[in-house]
């Protein structure tokens, strides 16, 4: 069986321990709601990338300067 706790400086501990947790459980929330969109928006512009990519007549494509070469 548990214990009955009655001593009223653990209950005030306990109750401002449950506050900050609830407190930190809203915050997690918020930054999944966040992580959430912004999924949505990077899905979006792979989306778009992908329209623009596939439009082009030749696909685009990074090539870094040979060594000694510099950039037209």
């Amino acid at each position: 069986m548990g214990h009955t706790i009655t001593d009223p400086a653990i209950i005030a501990k306990l109750d401002t321990i449950i506050d900050m947790v609830k407190g930190l459980d809203a915050r997690l929330r918020g930054v999944e709601d966040g992580l959430a969109e912004l999924r949505g928006e990077v899905r979006q512009m792979s989306v778009r990338i992908s329209d623009v990519n596939a439009r082009l007549p030749v696909p685009i494509a990074y090539q870094p300067p040979a060594p000694g070469k510099k950039r037209a």
